[in-house]
């Protein structure tokens, strides 16, 4: 649920309230809430909402991958799932032997880890891909790999950059022309 405001203040007798404030849109769910659990004790967690990262850093990723795999051989996926290993999110789970199969499927990326002898669970290590990354994760994963690309050889500028840096030659050349004329 998106929170529009949140206050906090205190009583005459120092007890803490916070007050929050919701989208008019989500005031459905808040009357189903209140409906469902006013006799009950609550528990909020409240987080600090965070940019998810944007489809132009997500493109500028896979043409990189692209461009990395073109240099050093193999293909775009492999790079990708390579980037996600050294700088990625992701972690190590230990799960139960009968629930393997259900949470392989909700990983986006996934290897076997370990399995302790005598033990009925297996330890799984995770990647989380990065289109569920916010703009802080996407940055750590790009300036990874664009290192990495940069050393093999691959050129890195964004699309952005190269075209100001065509305008800044384009306007070079023009002065250039402009000067042999006056001559």
């Amino acid at each position: 649920m998106k929170i529009t405001n949140l206050e906090f203040a205190k009583t005459y007798e120092n007890e803490p309230i916070i007050t929050v404030t919701v989208d008019k849109s989500q005031g459905y769910v808040v009357d189903e809430l209140i409906k469902k659990y006013d006799d009950k004790a609550w528990q909020i967690e409240i987080t600090r909402l965070v940019e998810k990262r944007s489809g132009e850093a997500n493109r500028y990723l896979w043409e990189i991958c692209t461009k990395l795999a073109n240099k050093i051989g193999g293909d775009k996926d492999s790079i990708y799932l390579k980037m996600l290993k050294r700088y990625g999110v992701g972690g190590v789970l230990k799960v139960p032997d009968k629930c393997e199969k259900e949470v392989k499927q909700m990983c986006d990326h996934w290897e076997d880890h370990e399995k302790m002898e005598g033990e009925e669970v297996k330890y799984i290590r995770f990647w989380v891909g990065s289109s569920k990354y916010n703009t802080y994760e996407m940055f750590i994963l790009l300036r990874g790999l664009v290192e990495e690309a940069t050393e093999a050889g691959v050129d890195c500028r964004t699309p952005d950059e190269i075209a100001r840096m065509e305008q800044l030659m384009q306007a070079q050349e023009d002065k250039e022309e402009k000067r042999k004329g006056e001559k």
